[in-house]
């Protein structure tokens, strides 16, 4: 997955790690929504990717937290950095 990361094109929304401890599920359910984004735009076989849809259908909804769209848009590496971090 690495790989599709590393040359996709995409700009994704990138969470911010400030919020990482109050919203760990909404931040994590970030992450893999924009996943499947790679996912889909490097058409990669569902049979390299299906973990994460089913991860991101484990993780339990937060009230509070901001919305995906709200984080700021960025590049696949800097997405990939703050991934990482998480």
């Amino acid at each position: 997955l690495k790989l599709y990361i590393e040359r996709s094109t995409a700009t994704l929304y990138t969470p911010t790690v400030q919020l990482q401890d109050k919203c760990k599920n909404m931040i994590l359910r970030c992450y893999m929504l924009e996943l499947m984004v790679i996912l889909y735009e490097e058409e990669i076989p569902d049979s390299e990717g299906q973990f994460i849809y089913h991860f991101n259908q484990s993780l339990s909804p937060e009230i509070g937290c901001p919305p995906c769209e709200t984080y700021n848009p960025q590049n696949s590496d800097t997405f990939f950095k703050s991934l990482k971090n998480v």
